[in-house]
């Protein structure tokens, strides 16, 4: 989510009301990009309830980074994974920058706003294998082959007008 002003990060796990979520953490780029702050959504319209992952068995290339969450919600995009092209879809009051989250930054939003995890079950966009029970979940589950995960989009600020 892009700061329409600049404002500076409040606490970790403290709601960034220009953010539209709580800030969770500032996290290293990866592959050469920024690093960005991480901001999990408040907003009920970014929790989606019973969704599938995608398809049993296909294996996507460019989705099996454990940081990259919007690379590889592009990449599930691009393979026609709907509940992707439904994240990045939304447009909650004018952020448009929402994706699954990675492996790490799903332990990240755990670890600092817990309350956000409302089961156990939240997909990640990092694809663990092709294999029925290969996705790789939050930390309280080992795996799943259930499709009846929840799943939230997360955005994430790369303004460099909010950034230290």
């Amino acid at each position: 989510m892009t700061s329409q002003a600049q404002t500076k990060p409040p606490r970790l796990g403290e709601h960034w009301p220009e953010q539209g979520g709580i800030f969770i953490a500032l996290c290293p780029g990866q592959n050469g990009q920024p690093d960005y702050h991480l901001i999990a959504p408040t907003d009920p319209r970014a929790l989606l309830i019973n969704v599938k992952w995608g398809k049993r068995g296909k294996d996507i290339l460019g989705a099996r980074s454990d940081w990259d969450g919007v690379a590889n919600t592009h990449a599930m995009a691009e393979n026609g994974s709907d509940l992707a092209q439904k994240i990045m879809a939304l447009d909650i009051d004018g952020h448009r920058d929402l994706y699954l989250p990675a492996r790490h930054e799903l332990r990240l939003i755990k670890l600092v706003a817990p309350q956000l995890i409302v089961d156990d079950w939240h997909w990640s966009s990092t694809q663990y294998s092709a294999s029925p029970r290969g996705f790789r979940t939050s930390m309280l589950a080992a795996s799943s082959s259930s499709s009846r995960a929840a799943s939230f989009a997360l955005a994430q600020s790369a303004d460099s007008s909010v950034l230290h």
